[in-house]
């Protein structure tokens, strides 16, 4: 019996050795898995507030960048004696940041260019911000109309109205007949009458030159045919095509694009054209258009009706070489332009060659126009037109300064409006007319 007793004594206490040895081991296990478990946690709380200060740091260079671009714009725009055409760098402004800054011409307006960058360990941080520029308008701008003094008075005919100041000749207004139809409005104006000198309002002519120098040098690599569709940053190289004739139908063409014909440029209705330049002798755009576009023609320039051309849009009929051909451009019908009418011909100023432009009936420009020549006015004018005659063609007659059934209304030209750079510098300054890409 005492060694029955003994054997069991024994094996309780090897089996509470044998428990225990598995709780110590059972122990360190957990332990272990603890310590694991804590080791990743700290990990990962280390990594994530490394991650998390990385990114705070990533944040703070690009809002430190975007108020580089920021301040680098505004001193494009309010700085009238930095460079044209020449690009400015300002390096080591901040902790290494380096600002590129240029200013160059992108057909009537100003295209400006900031950029900001900082190479981190990790990787190069970069900020661009691309803009067009126009001049804001000045008091001639602003005024419903100047008409140069060519000692003869301005003829209002039918429900013709003009609201705003008015640059006139000496010889002012009077009431018209045209058809045995007299004027029909309330008052000849409605506003301030001023007087005009025989020349048009003045020109910045350097910019003209550049701007001439520009159409007429084509890259050696220039494309010879159209994408069916292209984006071209104003990061890039400026994408030229050219042809002897061009004819857009369904391509969708947008941003940092030039296109030029030797002949004639067709816009088609099914065309989608966004900041692009189109440059030929001759240019249409047919009935039915959408976009946004300078459209330059040396010779004849025709717009179909219900077109919509969205701010800032350009119209020019512009020839600077001697030519024996008159100018001639057309609005058609109910179709609108936000942005410039410009017509002017080759330089002394000759009558018998001087550009005629159109704007018929019911069709409408919110801007300006500048017209060295001769303006038939049917349509609507929301801010100023500019010219040095006006002229009425009907079935029967043609009358020379008159107007029939139109309206200038100078109120109703959007206080942001900023037109093209053509003018001289002014008090007035710059504006950001479109944020492009």
């Amino acid at each position: 019996m005492k060694e029955h007793g003994l054997k069991r004594t024994e094996n309780v206490e090897q089996a509470t050795h044998r428990l225990f040895q598995r709780f110590r081991a059972g122990t360190l296990l957990y332990a272990l898995l603890v310590v694991v478990v804590l080791a990743a946690t700290s990990m990962a709380l280390i990594s994530l507030s490394a991650s998390q200060q990385m990114l705070f740091q990533r944040d703070q260079l690009h809002t430190r960048l975007n108020q580089q671009v920021t301040g680098g714009t505004e001193v494009l725009l309010y700085n009238q004696d930095l460079p044209f055409d020449k690009a400015i760098w300002q390096c080591n402004m901040y902790q290494g940041d380096t600002l590129f800054l240029e200013r160059r011409c992108w057909g009537f307006f100003d295209l400006l260019v900031a950029k900001a960058w900082h190479q981190t360990d990790w990787r190069l941080e970069q900020q661009n911000r691309f803009a067009l520029a126009g001049r804001l308008p000045d008091s001639v701008g602003r005024a419903a109309l100047y008409l140069s003094d060519n000692s003869k008075p301005l003829a209002l005919a039918g429900n013709t109205a003009l609201h705003g100041s008015a640059y006139l000749p000496r010889a002012g207004l009077r009431p018209g007949y045209v058809n045995m139809t007299g004027f029909t409005g309330a008052n000849l104006l409605d506003g301030q009458q001023k007087f005009s000198s025989p020349d048009m309002p003045r020109l910045d002519e350097k910019r003209f030159l550049s701007l001439q120098e520009k159409l007429a040098t084509l890259p050696p690599n220039a494309s010879a045919s159209i994408p069916d569709s292209s984006e071209i940053s104003f990061d890039s190289q400026t994408l030229v095509i050219h042809q002897r004739v061009l004819q857009l139908q369904s391509q969708t063409l947008r941003g940092n694009i030039m296109l030029v014909a030797d002949s004639l440029l067709w816009v088609g209705p099914g065309a989608q054209l966004e900041d692009v330049i189109l440059t030929a002798p001759v240019i249409q755009i047919d009935s039915g258009f959408n976009g946004t576009l300078q459209a330059i023609a040396t010779r004849t320039l025709l717009v179909g009706k219900n077109v919509r051309l969205n701010y800032p849009s350009v119209l020019a009929l512009w020839s600077p070489e001697p030519s024996t051909t008159t100018l001639r451009g057309s609005l058609g019908e109910n179709s609108l332009i936000e942005g410039l009418i410009f017509c002017r011909g080759p330089l002394p100023y000759r009558p018998d060659t001087a550009p005629r432009f159109l704007l018929a009936a019911n069709a409408r420009l919110v801007g300006q126009a500048y017209v060295d020549g001769w303006l038939q006015l049917s349509g609507t004018i929301y801010g100023n037109a500019s010219c040095r005659n006006f002229t009425l063609e009907t079935s029967a007659s043609i009358y020379d300064n008159y107007i029939l059934d139109a309206t200038i209304d100078a109120r109703k030209l959007p206080k942001s409006f900023a037109g093209p750079m053509i003018y001289p510098l002014n008090d007035y300054g710059r504006k950001v007319v479109k944020w492009v890409k």
